[in-house]
């Protein structure tokens, strides 16, 4: 067989570096050597947390998800990268159902499933974490349907709703109904509802003081939140969030309040025992002026978003999802670490919680800790990790720099890959078929 010296009459440089050539041709390699992409992010960019998936919204609109769980098109799926379901519209709202993924459809329909669309009177949210779902709709009135044991629909009975059918909440006495509410959130087996008026209610399950009427009494209507035994109300309330068995509220001072069960340190005012009524949370004084601008309450865990941007966080830590570098529950806040532990985290604009990890939109990207087991985190990995980590997109292929040298019927590839250089020697016959082939790396 001829070599390459019998075939190739002029001697072939290789270039130290890559050239446009007339016989140059770029090529994407899908088994070479590959490197991570971060998921981007950017200020108007949206996430979400289910149980143990999550979503992102980027600013252009596309929308990925993570973790276990369906897709919009109710199709499972297990993911450790972000995936892109199929989507047709820019998708405003992000809410996770049970884990699913769910957007709003048009004309106010909620889309529950392809096989089951429900379709309500002009949602505009709609929340369920475990067994019952809570929808709000655009005129303030509350929708309810799912597992009802403990009156957590608020319809003042104890009696269970299929899918096929949503139920509307009473309003505080049977006969009325619930009007005028602004934001819903729903917990393991209890609903907080928040209304215009910034007064806070609750109804269903109340073995820990979730509903934070200063009793253990579990409520088929919404009843209100308090501060203390005496019956003050909770108001001037901005944002709500559920966690398992406990709540957080946002008031319009910047204050954070929280009540129901606390044996993991998820009231983060500094002990471990339940409150039945509202408590304000323990913030740390810094000395600065920054406030909280935002509330998530995860499984046992909380985090809040300050306006410097700064994340702070408390409660269960037992797969890192308050994301100080330890797994040691924190009865108080505590700031929340840099990415892969540099320093703390900044320049946040958005966060979101699941059962047991967290999100945030950070700079221009979408960073994610605590529990990872079904791969919520977007990180490539199932491992658990304690600090911030930044979501990226599958390994993606580096470029792959080809030139060609055709002498007879041999054919040599000089190729970079990332910073590796290769030859490829590539024999053919008559009629154009490789009779042999051979590669070397040369740098």
């Amino acid at each position: 067989m001829a070599n390459d010296a019998d075939l190739i009459t002029e001697e072939v440089t290789i270039p130290e570096e890559i050239t446009e050539e007339e016989n140059e041709q770029e090529v994407i390699s899908s088994d070479q050597e590959k490197e991570s992409i971060s998921l981007p992010g950017g200020k108007n960019s949206k996430i979400e947390a289910g149980v143990s998936s999550s979503f992102a919204r980027s600013e252009t609109g596309d929308v990925w998800v993570w973790g276990t769980g369906k897709n919009v098109n109710g199709e499972f799926h297990q993911s450790l990268y972000p995936v892109q379901p199929n989507q047709t519209e820019i998708v405003d709202q992000l809410t996770s159902i049970n884990n699913d993924f769910y957007v709003p459809g048009i004309e106010g329909r909620f889309f529950a499933s392809i096989e089951n669309p429900r379709i309500l009177p002009e949602i505009v949210d709609i929340k369920s974490k475990y067994a019952h779902t809570i929808a709000l709709a655009k005129d303030g009135t509350v929708w309810g349907w799912g597992d009802n044991t403990f009156g957590q629909l608020g319809n003042g009975s104890s009696n269970s709703v299929t899918q096929t059918r949503a139920i509307q909440s009473k309003g505080g006495q049977q006969d009325t109904l619930f009007e005028g509410a602004v934001a819903i959130d729903v917990g393991l087996s209890h609903t907080i509802i928040l209304k215009s008026d910034g007064t806070v209610w609750s109804a269903g399950n109340n073995d820990f003081g979730q509903l934070g009427d200063g009793t253990n009494q579990s409520r088929s209507i919404p009843v209100q939140v308090v501060t203390d035994q005496l019956s003050t109300q909770l108001d001037n309330v901005v944002a709500i969030s559920a966690g398992k068995n406990f709540n957080i509220a946002l008031k319009a001072d910047g204050t954070v309040w929280s009540w129901g069960e606390n044996n993991e340190g998820q009231l983060g005012e500094g002990t471990f025992a339940g409150k039945l009524h509202a408590v304000q949370v323990a913030m740390t004084d810094d000395g600065s002026s920054s406030s909280t601008t935002a509330i998530r309450a995860g499984g046992d865990h909380a985090i809040v978003l300050q306006s410097d941007g700064s994340v702070w966080a408390w409660g269960d830590n037992s797969c890192g999802q308050v994301g100080d570098g330890t797994f040691e529950n924190r009865g108080i806040p505590v700031q929340v670490k840099g990415v892969n532990s540099e320093e703390y985290l900044t320049n946040v604009t958005e966060i979101a919680a699941g059962e047991k990890h967290n999100l945030a939109v950070h700079s221009d990207s979408i960073v994610s800790w605590g529990g990872n087991e079904e791969g919520q985190l977007g990180n490539g990995t199932t491992m658990n990790t304690p600090v911030p980590v930044q979501v990226v997109l599958q390994n993606q292929t580096f470029p792959v720099k080809e030139y060609y040298y055709t002498k007879n019927q041999l054919t040599t590839v000089y190729l970079t890959i990332g910073t590796s250089k290769y030859k490829q020697t590539f024999m053919y016959d008559l009629n154009g078929n490789v009779v042999s082939e051979e590669t070397t790396q040369i740098q």
